[in-house]
């Protein structure tokens, strides 16, 4: 079903075979996340390996489509293999390129000393990103707002904070790294950045058939833009009630169970504190309440709105 059998090259002939610029982001988003390289002899040429669970048999259908015309004639293979820490064994489904002269150039930039590495040329695109989060990404909803974190472990702490800075300019958001229980660093973002994020990927997640990536319910672009029109709306009217503010924005199918879940969420996407809420004494009439934002978070929120406003989305 997934075989394709290509014709008999000579090593003259794999050496002249190039790779296409899709070709080369996707081997780039791979080895930011599960792919490998690997060499039969330091003197031969390299080999493109990919696994994924069976549950990824339809992500790995698609890469295979993209490599198929450096593929060997085994196509895909759907095989179990055993954990010894778990003592369990799994289905998995992999395939290989052939060895190509073409994929040398990966492998000397990306590994050193058998140990891969992000090097410092790399250039993010958005299929680059898509292709990361798609191997290594977890995006999560958690009642109003939203989390992203990167299983960025296998580097070092540098590596993933030069990772972080390319995430961030591609973004316009910012982003963090904590570490892991094994002290290794992940990156992780807010719900704003997040949401940003996804708004850039979403597309090549689809086409990549991993829509278990995108959180159920979401509309990124329509999230964004109620956000930053909320946004827009306290800073303008500092001192707005409540209840005025909450009919004066419109929130396309976005909406809140009560006044409290509203402040929740603009506390999330600001992931600051700046937004506090004060009972308006003059207004006898349970629930409503008066927003005040320091000056500190009007300039926070004015740039973010700014950077929304001059993105191209």
């Amino acid at each position: 079903m997934y075989k394709y059998y290509p014709p008999t090259l000579t090593l003259e002939e794999k050496n002249k075979i190039s790779l296409t610029p899709i070709q080369k982001e996707i081997i780039i988003g791979g080895l930011l996340g599960d792919s490998g390289l690997a060499k039969r002899n330091k003197k031969g040429s390299t080999l493109l390996s990919i696994i994924r669970a069976i549950k990824d048999l339809k992500y790995l259908e698609w890469e295979y489509n993209i490599f198929r015309n450096l593929c060997t004639d085994t196509g895909i293979k759907i095989v179990n293999t055993y954990d010894k820490r778990t003592n369990k064994s799994y289905e998995s489904c992999r395939f290989n390129t052939m060895s190509l002269h073409c994929l040398n150039e990966f492998k000397e930039m990306w590994y050193h000393n058998g140990i891969k590495i992000i090097p410092q040329t790399l250039e993010l695109t958005p299929l680059i990103l898509a292709r990361l989060i798609a191997d290594d990404g977890n995006i999560r909803k958690i009642k109003n707002s939203y989390t992203c974190s990167i299983a960025t472990n296998c580097f070092t702490y540098d590596e993933v904070l030069f990772l972080k800075t390319l995430i961030e300019n591609i973004t316009k958001e910012k982003f963090f790294i904590i570490h892991d229980s094994k002290n290794k660093p992940v990156i992780m973002g807010s719900s704003l950045a997040t949401l940003s994020l996804l708004d850039i990927i979403e597309p090549y997640l689809l086409k990549m058939n991993m829509e278990r990536k995108i959180p159920k319910n979401k509309n990124s672009h329509t999230m964004l833009k109620m956000i930053y029109d909320l946004l827009e709306c306290i800073q303008n009217n500092p001192n707005l009630s409540s209840e005025e503010l909450y009919n004066k924005i419109k929130y396309n199918k976005t909406k809140y169970a009560s006044l409290n879940s509203l402040r929740s969420t603009i506390v999330n996407i600001s992931n600051k504190k700046l937004i506090n809420r004060e009972k308006d004494k003059s207004i006898y009439k349970r629930g409503i309440y008066r927003f005040t934002i320091s000056e500190k978070g009007l300039n926070a929120l004015k740039n973010k709105r700014l950077e929304f406003y001059h993105r191209t989305l």
